[in-house]
């Protein structure tokens, strides 16, 4: 007799904003559609749940085709109103849906402990923690998580996160320690990132870039980017280098500011950006060097893809060590300043290869998706 399908369900928070009245998709949305598209369509099934505002909107299309539902709380209070509302609405939705499993995939301590907990409530067997983010917290904020780590063991039953850093934001150190804990890495399909020469021409075409430099970055305007910090690097090489563009994909609530000080900064006609895209695979083809200044990451995926698609990376110190797989990578801190970087990245321009082939080196390394398929599906077993 055929085994009954495990009903699972992924939630994230969602983001702050909407632009344009689109909601703003990010790395979690973009890493749980892939892994889900993949796994065991006989044995799991799916559904997607946003806290906030529903940040699996870009991805509707290829899950609903697949019988999967998206849904969205809309939890637009804060502070202790908004967590009574969301154990209360939360632990009803799961019961009422008879989850087998659900999977919390949110970067702050708080919410992950109440969804557990409303989880829990709502009779869910498997409750998964899954850590993504390093986070920065106000000191208080900070004491108030490591005091109540313990607590979130009442409550989930597995615990899982992309990177050493990331787990130990959300986690104790006897829960990293127990075997019920795994590093789930944020793997990528190598084939679709890898480099195209035909695609460059035709997206530079389309963006009005010639033969110009192109430095590039992908991710939302939020602080934890720090897209200010990029203006100023790239503010700089301009300086030495007049035949440069910067390239900005994404959206976000801090747009506006970046666009403002890019005037500021005289800069603003070099500056192109794209907006949310859903094929970003395109837009690294179409850099010649990818900058990542973060304040904080739990893995940066978008520093793996970059690699991927065979561009000399540029990644601050403050993301995890895990995305380092190759001799692309250059890491650097924040401390030296924009100016110190930029002379980094002018020095070594006169040393950039032509673009290969990566998809070998990221296999190598583990992280491509196909070989982890296994390993998420584990989660709700």
């Amino acid at each position: 007799m055929k085994a009954e399908r495990k009903k699972v369900l992924e939630i994230a928070g969602g983001f702050r904003e909407n632009i344009n009245g689109m909601p703003l998709s990010g790395g979690v949305a973009a890493m749980l559609s892939n892994y889900c598209a993949k796994a065991d369509k006989e044995k799991l099934t799916f559904d997607f749940l946003a806290l906030k505002n529903q940040c699996f909107e870009q991805y509707r299309d290829e899950l609903e085709a697949n019988g999967w539902n998206l849904y969205c709380l809309d939890l637009q209070e804060n502070g202790l109103k908004r967590m009574v509302r969301l154990i209360w609405r939360l632990s009803i939705f799961v019961r009422r849906q008879r989850y087998d499993a659900v999977h919390i995939n949110i970067g702050s301590f708080f919410p992950v402990l109440f969804c557990a907990a409303a989880s829990r409530i709502g009779g869910a067997r498997i409750i998964v923690a899954h850590s993504h983010s390093t986070g920065i917290y106000s000191p208080k904020k900070r004491f108030m998580a490591d005091m109540c780590k313990p607590l979130l063991t009442i409550f989930a039953t597995d615990y899982c996160a992309c990177s050493k850093k990331a787990a130990e934001n959300l986690f104790s150190k006897r829960v990293i320690q127990n075997e019920k804990y795994k590093i789930v890495r944020n793997a990528i399909e190598s084939e679709k990132f890898k480099f195209n020469p035909l695609v460059r021409k035709e997206i530079r075409m389309e963006l009005g870039i010639g033969d110009e430099l192109v430095i590039g970055h992908v991710g939302r305007f939020v602080d934890a980017k720090n897209h200010a910090f990029l203006l100023d690097i790239f503010s700089e090489i301009k300086k030495k280098m007049p035949h440069t563009k910067l390239l900005l994909v994404g959206d976000g609530q801090l747009r506006s500011e970046i666009e403002a000080k890019a005037d500021g900064l005289g800069i603003y006609n070099d500056v192109i950006f794209t907006g949310q895209r859903k094929d970003t695979h395109k837009y690294y083809w179409a850099m010649d060097v990818f900058v990542m200044p973060s304040l904080y990451e739990g893995f940066s995926i978008v520093s793996l893809e970059a690699q991927c698609a065979g561009l000399p990376c540029y990644v601050s110190d403050t993301v995890p060590d895990e995305v380092n797989i190759s001799d692309l990578y250059r890491s650097f801190s924040l401390k030296k300043g924009h100016r110190d970087i930029a002379v980094q990245i002018i020095r070594d321009i006169e040393h950039f290869s032509n673009r290969k082939d990566m998809s070998e080196t990221v296999r190598r390394n583990g992280y491509e998706l196909q070989d982890n398929v296994r390993l998420f599906e584990e989660l709700y077993e």
